[in-house]
């Protein structure tokens, strides 16, 4: 359920197997209607495929989800992706859904939790489901979809932070399913804060499943979340993930890596790389990556042998601009053993810093930069600062030098300039 404007556009499928004689079609829905994004899929066609044309304008209390119609045989997706884009800038919706159709079932009697967005199988400790969050944010119009319930008390769902109940919280009476949400209360976050979701049923009989949670995201940034729906990796070997959502079985993963990667539709900048390990017997580490156009970035974690808990990469940030593809890779580094961690994710921010020149179009060539005529004589400082910045490249995981005020790119100094 939308709670703002948003345009949705950019719908990405990434398809990987296909045994289809005819057509597929993957399209928006909005309400119970077609929506305007369209995706078809020749039959027998694997890879990308996107609709980079058309948009569905979304206002608040619409319902969005996708169809996808096929022929005889079978077609398998990896991923389903657009963007969503909102007037102010800073609207998002963080979801968490459960793999299966029929929800995920809890009994009465316990106290259950689960993360913030993705694929999660709802567990009853608390600190495999929390995300670390890393910017200030109001949480608001928790709503969650409960598919069936036979218990015979009131189910009680709320938001979590800092390992204390939220301000939001929706109850579900006897035997009542559907839509619940709180659109009163809200929460208010800041980097550092760890939060997620709760669900608690008192004693009694029955059961009650939950299909998704969902909290509207007020803020600069916005959690990228991957959970898996199977986060235990037994004698552990590399694996490609996607980025966010969830679906994923860790003990077998996506196959290629191509089938992990989606591609920007926007320049963003990616920070604190971020995973929840909670059991690890691994040999050698482990290393975590977020991956940009098959090649491992800055933003790395590496986490040593049998530790466990929240890890992050405060330092690192990575530029994305339209087209990238990105992903996550775990690399086992040769070692043997176990590993779970229901949990991988990134910070999603506005772009801090200038997209590398070569990204626009312009390879930097020192002699772009000298007329026809004598060059000025810009004095011994001049020329230090001028050709300092035209020859130094950035290594591995350094940030693109900012540009000088004066001179710009490919101008021509008029008069000396000392620095």
């Amino acid at each position: 359920m939308m709670r703002s404007s948003y345009t949705l556009a950019n719908m990405y499928v990434r398809v990987t197997a296909n045994t289809t004689v005819a057509d597929s079609t993957l399209r928006s829905r909005i309400g119970a209607v077609d929506g305007a994004l369209v995706v078809t899929v020749g039959g027998g066609l694997t890879g990308a495929f996107q609709d980079t044309v058309n948009s569905d304008s979304l206002v608040d209390g619409n319902l969005v989800n996708f169809s996808v119609v096929t022929p005889a045989n079978v077609l398998t997706t990896s991923l389903v992706g657009f963007t969503m884009v909102n007037a102010s800038g800073d609207d998002t919706v963080l979801v968490s859904n459960s793999f299966l159709g029929a929800g995920l079932g809890q009994n009465a009697g316990l106290t259950r939790y689960r993360a913030i967005g993705g694929t999660i199988s709802t567990t009853g400790t608390e600190s495999d489901q929390q995300y670390t969050v890393r910017s200030t944010a109001t949480l608001s119009n928790l709503r969650a979809f409960v598919v069936s319930n036979s218990l015979s008390v009131t189910t009680t769902m709320r938001t979590r932070k800092n390992l204390g109940n939220g301000a939001q919280s929706v109850s579900i009476l006897t035997l009542e399913t559907g839509s619940f949400e709180d659109t009163v209360n809200t929460d208010s976050v800041a980097a550092g804060d760890e939060i997620n979701y709760q669900i608690v049923t008192p004693a009694g009989a029955g059961t009650i499943a939950t299909h998704l949670f969902q909290v509207k995201s007020a803020g600069t940034g916005r959690p990228t979340v991957h959970g898996f729906t199977a986060g235990l990796a037994t004698n552990f070997a590399d694996r490609f993930v996607l980025a966010e959502g969830g679906g994923t079985d860790l003990t077998a993963g996506p196959g290629t890596e191509a089938a992990s990667q989606i591609a920007a539709r926007s320049t963003f900048t990616a920070s604190n790389l971020f995973v929840n390990v909670i059991l690890h017997g691994v040999t050698g580490g482990v290393g975590f990556f977020l991956r940009l156009d098959g090649v491992n970035t800055a933003l790395t974690l590496n986490v040593p042998d049998s530790t466990t808990g929240l890890f992050e990469d405060t330092t690192n940030t990575v530029n994305l601009i339209s087209g990238n593809l990105y992903n996550h890779f775990v690399d086992h580094g040769g070692g043997v053993g176990d590993i779970e961690f229901p949990i991988i994710g990134f910070q999603n921010g506005p772009t801090a810093g200038l997209v590398p020149l070569i990204a626009g179009g312009y390879l930097p060539n020192i002699f772009d930069f000298f007329p026809e005529e004598p060059p000025v004589d810009f004095g011994p400082q001049g020329e230090l600062y001028y050709w300092a910045f035209l020859l130094e490249r950035p290594g591995a995981g350094e940030p693109i030098p900012t540009q000088p005020t004066t001179p710009t790119i490919g101008g021509r100094l008029r008069e000396p300039t000392r620095r």
